[in-house]
C-alpha cells in the first residue's frame, strides 16, 4: 500500500511539473526573454536509397533565430524516412534559451490517412502530441491536460486568390494578369491561422514564405504560451520541411522505338 502511495505521489509530481513547466537560464534569459522565433531556410538532402519516385527519406537542419534581435539561438535537426507515411525524427536544441526538445512521429499504415501523432518530449520529459493532417491542420495539446492550441491552413489563401485573380482578368489584360499573379503566387506563402483549443483566442497568423523560412512574434505571450507556441510552430515547420514530393512517373529505359504502334 505504501508502494502504491508513493507511486500516486510521483505521479502527480510529474504532473505538476509539466503543467507548470518553467524555462530559464542562468543570466536571465530563457523562453521569456525571446522576442519571437525565426526558422531560417533549411539545408537537406534526401536519404540513402530514396528517390522521386515510391519512398522517400531527408534529412536536414534549420537554423533556429530571435524573431526581432536575429540573434542565433540554435538549430532545428530533422530526418524522415519516408515522407509520405509522416515519419519523422527531430530535435530542437536552443542552448541560449535553455530549451531541448524531441519529436517523432511513426509511419502511419496507409499513405492516405494523414500523419501519425507528433509526441514531443521537452528537457527529456514528455509534455504534448499534436494529432491532426499536419501540415494543414492539427491540434496541439500537453499531456497535463493543460492549454491546447489548434492550427489550419484555410482553402482560402492569398495564392488562390491571385490564381482567380489571373483567371478572371487574363482577356481584358491581353494576360499580363497571368504573368503578375505567377509572380505573386511565389512569392505570398502560406498563411495558418492559430488558436486555443476552445477557440477562446485567437493568435496571429503564421505565414511560411516560399523559401520555407518563417518567422513568428511572442509579443503578448506568458510563459508556458511561448513554450507551446515554439514548440507547435517547430512542428510546422518540420512538416513543411519534411512535406512529400511532388513526384512524377519514372521514365521507362529501353529504345526509343515505339512497340507495334
Amino acid at each position: 500500500s505504501e508502494l502504491g502511495a508513493r507511486s500516486s505521489e510521483l505521479g502527480a509530481e510529474m504532473s505538476s511539473g509539466l503543467a507548470a513547466v518553467s524555462l530559464s537560464v542562468p543570466g536571465g534569459g530563457g523562453v521569456q526573454s525571446m522576442r519571437g522565433v525565426s526558422f531560417g531556410v533549411p539545408d537537406s538532402s534526401h536519404l540513402p536509397g530514396s528517390s522521386s519516385w515510391g519512398s522517400s527519406g531527408i534529412r536536414g537542419k534549420a537554423k533556429v533565430y530571435d524573431a526581432e534581435g536575429g540573434q542565433e539561438l540554435g538549430s532545428l535537426s530533422f530526418s524522415s524516412s519516408h515522407r509520405e507515411k509522416g515519419a519523422l525524427e527531430a530535435e530542437l536544441v536552443l542552448e541560449s534559451a535553455g530549451v531541448r526538445a524531441t519529436f517523432t512521429s511513426k509511419p502511419d499504415s496507409s499513405v492516405f490517412t494523414g500523419f501519425s501523432p507528433v509526441h514531443i518530449t521537452l528537457q527529456g520529459v514528455k509534455h504534448a502530441t499534436l494529432t491532426g493532417d499536419a501540415p494543414r491542420k492539427g491540434e496541439y495539446a500537453r499531456e497535463s491536460g493543460g492549454g491546447g492550441l489548434t492550427f489550419i491552413q484555410p482553402c482560402w489563401q492569398p495564392a488562390t486568390q491571385w490564381l482567380c485573380c489571373a483567371f478572371g482578368c487574363f482577356f481584358c489584360t491581353f494576360g499580363i494578369s497571368a504573368c503578375v499573379s505567377a509572380c505573386m503566387v511565389s512569392s505570398v506563402g502560406k498563411h495558418f491561422n492559430i488558436s486555443t483549443a476552445d477557440g477562446s483566442k485567437d493568435y496571429p497568423e503564421l505565414v511560411i514564405k516560399s523559401n520555407d523560412s518563417c518567422s513568428y512574434s511572442f509579443e503578448g505571450l506568458g510563459e508556458s504560451e511561448r513554450v507551446d507556441m515554439l514548440l507547435l510552430l517547430s512542428v510546422i515547420a518540420l512538416r513543411n520541411y519534411c512535406r512529400p514530393p511532388v513526384k512524377s512517373p519514372p521514365v521507362a529505359s529501353g529504345g526509343g522505338g515505339g512497340g507495334g504502334m
